[in-house]
């Protein structure tokens, strides 16, 4: 793992500007809607997160200092509906699902202020999220939006994120040849966080979890496990959701 000493600028950052007026909008499942201007930001109490920035690239950086008010403060204003579960943080295409329990509201700032000088756009300004979570993808820069939802379905983030570093592989991309081996079965100890619970993945009744390593050439239209085939649902990062194939009805013998 890398050190480095301040965060990096990726390209697509770079040439970015703060824009004169910059709104934050609360909505979906509140009671008390909100769009919130800097100024407005500005009244809620100010907490500071110190915490190591670690992405998946293979680097960290030690010792950051975020300022700005807490999402949990700022939802309190909105006041969530009870069939609320979800914060869904957005940026653009970029949306990265929060879940509204105690653990996924600890510490995550709203931040405009980073090391005790303005945040700059190139790394989110005028507001980036921020919290505790170990998935670098989780921060969200340029934080236009809190929609509260009852679901998670449309979460990009970690996709959007892995795709850019090359980390998330879809079996028909992977190179013609490789030999195919599933390396684990349901339940597998994988290495990314809950994606179900992030609403990265549907939830779905039944199915199991497969780690492919890689595939064989032409691509696989099913896997298989011992004596069950199962259909390939669909995958993030190399780890494949499938569910069992349906076995087809032999037919009747005619009468």
């Amino acid at each position: 793992m890398k050190t480095l000493c301040e965060l990096p600028v990726f390209p697509s950052s770079q040439g970015r500007t703060i824009p004169a007026e910059w709104w934050l909008v609360v909505d979906g499942m509140v009671r008390n809607p909100l769009k919130l201007s800097m100024a407005e930001l500005s009244v809620f109490p100010a907490a500071e997160l110190g915490a190591d920035f670690t992405c998946v690239e293979g680097w960290r950086v030690p010792g950051l200092r975020w300022e700005g008010p807490e999402l949990k403060d700022l939802l309190k204003r909105a006041e969530p509906l009870p069939e609320a579960r979800f914060a869904l943080l957005h940026s653009g295409e970029y949306r990265v699902a929060i879940p509204l329990d105690e653990e996924g509201l600890a510490e995550g700032v709203v931040a405009s202020r980073l090391n005790g000088a303005p945040l700059d756009a190139p790394h989110g300004a005028p507001l980036r999220y921020v919290s505790p979570s170990p998935d670098c993808f989780d921060s969200v820069k340029w934080l236009e939006r809190i929609e509260l939802t009852d679901r998670a379905e449309e979460a990009t983030g970690a996709k959007i994120a892995l795709t850019r570093i090359g980390r998330l592989k879809k079996l028909s991309e992977m190179e013609p040849g490789e030999a195919g081996e599933i390396v684990q079965v349901d339940p597998i100890d994988h290495d990314l966080p809950d994606l179900e619970a992030k609403g990265l993945i549907p939830k779905l009744e039944k199915g199991l979890w497969l780690k492919v390593l890689a595939r064989s050439a032409g691509g696989p239209v099913m896997l298989e496990a011992g004596d069950q085939q199962y259909d390939v649902c669909g995958d993030v990062a190399g780890v494949v959701w499938v569910q069992p194939r349906k076995q087809r009805a032999e037919p009747a013998d005619p009468a």
